[in-house]
């Protein structure tokens, strides 16, 4: 059974895989990644979803 990255996890390896490449990773700031991992604020669950 394979095993899936969650959603903060995955945002983390697509701003490497954009730095790596030379792209803009500035969308995904450390505060904004931060809210995908943080569940102490009911509304980040709806607002920053951790699906599989």
């Amino acid at each position: 059974m394979p095993k899936y990255l969650d959603s903060f996890n995955a945002l983390t390896l697509f701003r490497e895989a954009l730095n790596n490449d030379g792209l803009n990773a500035n969308l995904y700031t450390d505060e904004y990644l931060n809210k995908f991992r943080d569940r102490s604020n009911p509304t980040y669950q709806y607002l920053y979803p951790n699906v599989d």
